[in-house]
């Protein structure tokens, strides 16, 4: 410090500006001023990089690329000529410096020495093997844990998102887990025969089915409010008068089998939505001209569940089950009545899961098919708030990712789930990603190129990233690839 006063002095008496020595002498005079407080420290350093090839001209290319990036980083790196047995000795986990090239380093710029961007091994007790992070360190977690069990996985056709629901099913059955899965495209039939699982398949020609008045452990009250967001989904949008005129029909329905405010009344036979368009019909022919047409343009669209094309939906609740693992495949239903059948199906699993409190995680795949529509978005985000009060983890799976981002469903979703996986995703969405999930660009970068079980961990406000990896025992049961299951 004292040489570059002296320095400055004597080119101020010369006059001439030198800004580089005055610049220097301000971070000499910065660093001493924050030793002196004990804010920093110094450490002698001492920095090698040792070079390894299997030929020469793979150490020469290997050594321009590492000078070239150290230059980039203004590092100026110099070879110890003559002395390279010192500087590979040096270079050796011996805790031996031969070549004693060192520099004084402030605690700071010691910091950034450090390799490793990513956490250490800390493995819940209870957790589950998620995969391995860039460090190749195992990242076991236990999902229950956090301040919510909510999770959703983002990624877009082919990345592997069914791969890793399908690995998280398996590692949380062997803990004792109850699982359920809402399978839209017949996905996990596979794994549900090799647990020995139950697999309940809703179909146009299936045996069971749901009914959509069966109260399924819902009180009164509470099935009339939850019948009054399913008519839409069916029917589509209703004025005030049609569901003024439908939920007095739905109690009168309720009350020709005996049901009514009275607990003791919950467990008659329901009604089935026969039942609802013969009083429709009732009131229709006695009713006045404007109310008339109002009722029958309720019978008319209530119709094609009766004595239509759905009206399989037309019987009472057949489903049972006690199994740890249950899976709904509603894959060969017509596409018209999927969302019909996703909310039923949802809000039967949920009314079955509020029935303890052990571990259970539900799994829904093609999210999105829900989530679009803004009663069944409404359904699912109140599951969302209180799923943690019945020890329920719920699983999204969604690939129509720019939709989930955009609307106001999806974002609530989004707020009330504690961790969220990032696969490989498509550059039109990228930018949005990347503003929702507050990633770096390089993360941007990595989600773009990233492979098929590649992905980004966001959990307890960590960016972690993964790849899945499944042991070749669990890859048999859960590959989706069609020339392997072929092979099998």
């Amino acid at each position: 410090m004292q040489k570059q006063r002296a320095d400055l002095y004597s080119a101020k008496i010369k006059g001439i500006l030198n800004p580089s020595l005055e610049i220097k002498y301000e971070d000499t005079e910065n660093v001493l001023r924050n030793l002196q407080k004990g804010k920093d420290k110094l450490f002698n350093v001492s920095l090698y990089v040792n070079c390894r090839a299997k030929t020469k001209q793979e150490l020469d290319t290997l050594t321009r690329r590492i000078y070239a990036e150290l230059n980039s980083l203004l590092i100026i790196p110099r070879q110890p000529s003559f002395r390279m047995l010192q500087g590979f000795q040096s270079c050796s986990p011996l805790a031996v410096n031969k070549l004693k090239q060192n520099r004084n380093v402030t605690t700071e710029a010691l910091s950034a020495f450090f390799p490793f961007t990513s956490s250490f091994l800390q493995a819940d007790k209870t957790g589950v093997w998620l995969g391995l992070n860039k460090n190749n360190i195992p990242l076991i977690k236990d999902i229950f844990k956090l301040s919510n069990p909510n999770g959703i996985c983002l990624a877009s056709s082919g990345s592997g998102k069914s791969y890793m629901a399908k690995l998280l099913i398996a590692r949380y059955l062997l803990t004792g887990t109850k699982v359920m899965i809402i399978d839209p495209q017949g996905e996990y039939k596979g794994i549900t025969e090799r647990f020995n699982g139950q697999r309940i398949d809703l179909s146009r020609v299936s045996k069971t089915m749901i009914n959509p008045l069966d109260l399924m452990g819902h009180d009164y009250s509470e099935k009339r409010l939850a019948l009054m967001d399913l008519m839409p989904i069916m029917l589509g949008e209703l004025s005030e008068p049609q569901k003024a005129f439908l939920d007095k029909a739905l109690t009168e329905s309720y009350e020709l089998k005996g049901i009514n405010e009275d607990s003791k009344t919950w467990d008659n036979e329901p009604p089935i939505l026969e039942d609802l368009i013969e009083i429709l019909q009732r009131r229709a022919k006695k009713a006045a001209t404007m109310e008339k047409s109002t009722l029958l343009s309720l019978i008319n669209r209530l119709s094609m569940y009766v004595d239509g094309v759905f009206s399989f939906l037309n019987k009472q609740t057949n489903i049972d089950f006690n199994n740890n693992l249950v899976c709904f495949d509603i894959g060969n239903m017509p596409k018209q009545v999927k969302p019909v059948i996703m909310f039923l199906v949802l809000d039967y699993i949920y009314m079955k899961m509020r029935k303890d409190i052990e571990r259970k995680l539900l799994v829904i795949d093609e999210a999105w098919s829900l989530l679009g529509r803004t009663e069944d978005a409404s359904y699912i985000f109140e599951i969302v708030k209180t799923c943690r009060k019945f020890n329920l983890a719920l699983f999204l799976i969604n690939q129509e990712v720019e939709g989930m981002l955009e609307s106001e469903a999806g974002k609530s979703v989004l707020a009330n789930s504690s961790y969220t996986l990032l696969m490989r995703q498509k550059p039109a969405v990228i930018n949005n990603i990347q503003e929702t999930f507050f990633l770096s660009a390089s993360e941007k970068s990595f989600l773009l190129t990233a492979g098929v079980g590649e992905g980004i961990l966001l959990m307890d406000d960590e960016h972690s990233e993964i790849k899945i990896i499944a042991s070749p025992e669990e890859h048999k049961i859960i590959t989706t690839n069609p020339d392997e299951i072929l092979e099998q």
